[in-house]
């Protein structure tokens, strides 16, 4: 790579003039020679090294220390991407860490088709990650007890979710669910108390028991066309949810043992409007049959 030409005044070359704190000038590890004897260059010499482009720069020296510690195969003390492609599980190496922070670094991470049962349960402190965009599931408890993570991008390819997958994580404020993704399970949202945006598309066809409980921002929510059952205490305690859009015509099946919305102060249920005779007769439903309208 050619060193870019630096331009001169009279006064001469002013790229880093006044830069009193200025240690390292990282160049691709192939150029060093040429950067260290290019005019405007020349003159910071002795600063100037080389970076590897296959190396991972993590922006958390926590995380690249676990990785260090258990993928670097080569001794080197960094983490290439060549080595980052080739992990296959994350096992529980992050698990009940509460120093690490970010780890945006994971999407490189393309080994890995699924993120581990328990793999970043109660990290603390961790409020930012990026899923690799080949990941087909999340394992039970993965994410679980992340208070401070407050956004997750859940890739198209995904297909499951464990239990209890994002559970306390009381942050997160907004989730995607991929239309992929067939069964959103049992407490996999539960007490996270500020999401007030949560997307979900047709093909979800359940949704489990307290999957939503505690969801205490929420103020709405689109249901599917294909949604055919809802779970015990869903949406107990969702004490913001004011009004819910159901696209599906045949009701979903409610489980009638269990207070699936009790806590929210609902102002209305907007069905089908060929559905709405259907759904103040449907168990699960009839108790709220004042509140079913028609969608127009």
């Amino acid at each position: 790579m050619t060193p870019p030409t630096i331009l001169y005044n009279p006064h001469g070359s002013l790229l880093f003039n006044s830069c009193d704190n200025l240690t390292t000038i990282q160049v691709p590890a192939e150029s060093v020679e040429l950067y260290k004897s290019a005019d405007g260059w020349s003159e910071y010499a002795d600063l100037i090294i080389g970076f590897d482009e296959n190396i991972i720069e993590f922006e958390d020296q926590i995380v690249k220390s676990i990785c260090i510690e258990n993928w670097d195969t080569d001794n080197d003390g960094e983490l290439s991407y060549s080595e980052a492609a080739t992990i296959k599980t994350l096992s529980d190496v992050f698990s009940y860490n509460e120093e690490i922070e970010t780890f945006n670094e994971l999407q490189y991470f393309t080994g890995l088709a699924s993120i581990n049962s328990w793999a970043f349960y109660s990290c603390k402190e961790l409020s930012q990650i990026t899923l690799p965009s080949n990941v087909v599931s999340l394992g039970d408890y993965s994410f679980c007890g992340c208070i401070n993570l407050d956004n997750i991008v859940l890739p198209e390819t995904l297909e499951t979710l464990g239990d209890n997958v994002f559970n306390f994580c009381e942050n997160l404020e907004e989730i995607e669910i991929p239309n992929t993704v067939k069964i959103i399970p049992e407490r996999a949202f539960e007490y996270c108390y500020a999401l007030k945006s949560i997307t979900l598309y047709d093909g979800l066809t359940s949704i489990g028991n307290r999957a939503f409980c505690c969801c205490q921002e929420l103020t709405s929510i689109d249901l599917p066309s294909t949604l055919e059952s809802i779970g015990s205490e869903a949406f107990n305690t969702c004490t913001s949810l004011q009004q819910i859009n159901v696209n599906a015509e045949i009701p979903p099946i409610i489980d009638v043992n269990g207070y699936w919305l009790s806590g929210a102060p609902l102002t209305s249920i907007q069905v089908p409007a060929e559905s709405v005779e259907l759904y103040k007769n449907a168990d699960g439903w009839r108790e709220y049959a004042d509140l079913i309208v028609g969608i127009e």
